[in-house]
């Protein structure tokens, strides 16, 4: 009896995975986009993008919904009118939030833990005399995360920060300066531990 309930629950999860996998393409359809090579493994992700912005993937591209050690965190992607998002092949995200106002460039063979949050903006005014009048005066600035990068579990990645090539971000990092190729990197303000 458990090997036949096994079996069905087996098929009923990949039944719902390909569920996903087509309404993260309609989703993509509907904002105009072409990504023929993204596959969803688990959850579908919640895709905000406005007129004028752009959303590119590479191929074999997946977003798992994340489910596990505490927390519940569905990816999102949510590009901003005239911000960009560019994801190179092989990549994957867990519970991803991907929030873009500028540009954001992620490599090829990233992979990036559950929880994580990239920001390429401050989302309101520093000076406390504006915040809430005007979104002209925000600050943003490009985010470029190299190819075969690792970026661990609950980091934020903050506006204009480069994170070279081959390079490992431990979980829990807030990074809000550049980090160079062939390193590993920890804490808050995240900071070079050491090359590898």
């Amino acid at each position: 009896m458990r090997k036949i309930l096994k079996f069905f629950i087996t098929k009923l999860q990949s039944q719902r995975d390909k569920w996903y996998n087509l309404k993260f393409h309609y989703l993509l359809w509907l904002n105009g986009i072409q990504a023929s090579g993204v596959n969803t493994c688990k959850g579908c992700p919640i895709v905000e993008v406005q007129d004028g912005a752009g959303l590119n993937f590479g191929k074999n591209i997946w977003f798992n919904n994340y489910l596990g050690t505490g927390w519940n965190t569905r990816c999102m992607i949510r590009v901003r009118s005239f911000g960009t998002v560019t994801i190179g092949d092989n990549s994957g995200f867990n519970g991803v939030l991907i929030s873009c106002d500028n540009s954001i460039t992620i490599g090829s063979n990233v992979l990036v833990g559950g929880g994580t949050r990239i920001f390429d903006s401050d989302f309101h005014d520093l000076d406390w005399k504006n915040r809430g009048k005007s979104n002209e005066r925000i600050k943003t600035a490009p985010i470029l995360i190299g190819n075969n990068v690792f970026i661990g579990t609950g980091c934020i990645i903050g506006k204009g920060v480069h994170i070279g090539d081959r390079s490992i971000i431990a979980a829990g990092s807030v990074v809000v300066k550049d980090i160079p190729a062939d390193c590993i990197a920890a804490g808050n303000p995240c900071r070079v531990i050491r090359n590898i």
